[in-house]
């Protein structure tokens, strides 16, 4: 039992979400089943302290808000908003922090076994019945 403790300790110190973060700032492509890049792009922003911005890129290369100001506001999750999102066998595996409203999660995470590894990102659809995960890669800082 004495060789478990440290292995236990570790686990029950790591953070249950992270905060998502002006870093998770960015534009966003959406991959195909074989992980290449769509043409769909999305960027988050940070506007104000507490305010998430998601825009989409139209195909005339502008952008389009597709967060909205009040009932729909994309907001912080907290560890309560996550078994919305994912599976009790995908949060045994990863550490997420993410931005809701009602249609869609934008989330961030880490594998629990590779804390030091990069972040990684997904969509989740919640309106399809079953939250429905879309993978997406983070390609650059500035809408591209």
């Amino acid at each position: 039992m004495r060789h478990y403790l440290p292995l236990l300790l570790g686990f029950l110190l790591l953070p249950a979400a992270q905060a998502f973060d002006v870093a998770d700032v960015g534009t966003y492509a959406v991959l195909h089943k074989d992980k290449t890049e769509s043409k769909i792009r999305f960027h988050v922003s940070q506007p104000a302290e507490g305010q998430w911005k998601l825009e989409q890129k139209k195909d005339d290369g502008s952008w389009e808000d597709i967060s909205c100001e009040k009932d729909c506001a994309l907001q912080e999750a907290v560890e309560a908003d996550l078994p919305k999102f994912f599976p009790a066998r995908t949060l045994a595996q990863i550490v997420p922090s993410c931005l809701y409203n009602d249609a869609f999660a934008f989330c961030s995470y880490r594998l629990r076994d590779k804390p030091d590894e990069e972040k990684r990102y997904l969509m989740v659809a919640l309106v399809t019945g079953t939250p429905t995960p879309i993978y997406i890669k983070r390609v650059g800082p500035t809408r591209e």
